[in-house]
């Protein structure tokens, strides 16, 4: 009896007339990916480069350029629900980047 494959499931927030450092993200990026069930993360500035990214994997997105975007992939749909609330309440948000 082989498992059922698992389900991705995906979940895009945006955080408007924000500016975020690439560090800031950077860091968003690796603490959102060490989240147990996430197979993948990304906390970008809205480029046209990283809408690609996002768009290649799976995300789809009506965003503003130059908003912060914050991307989740998961296998657990539990993973891919901010922990610490909606994204205005969240650190990145709070850093008044």
């Amino acid at each position: 009896m082989s498992a059922a494959p698992l389900t991705v499931h995906r979940e895009v927030k945006k955080i408007a007339d924000t500016y975020a450092d690439s560090m800031v993200l950077l860091v968003a990026t690796s603490v959102m990916s060490a989240q147990p069930g996430v197979s993948w993360a990304g906390a970008v500035m809205a480029t046209p480069g990283a809408l690609d990214d996002l768009a290649a994997q799976g995300f789809s997105l009506d965003v503003v350029l130059d908003e912060v975007v914050v991307a989740l992939g998961a296998v657990e749909l539990t993973a891919a629900t901010p922990r610490r609330g909606a994204p205005e309440q969240t650190e990145l948000h709070r850093l008044s980047l």
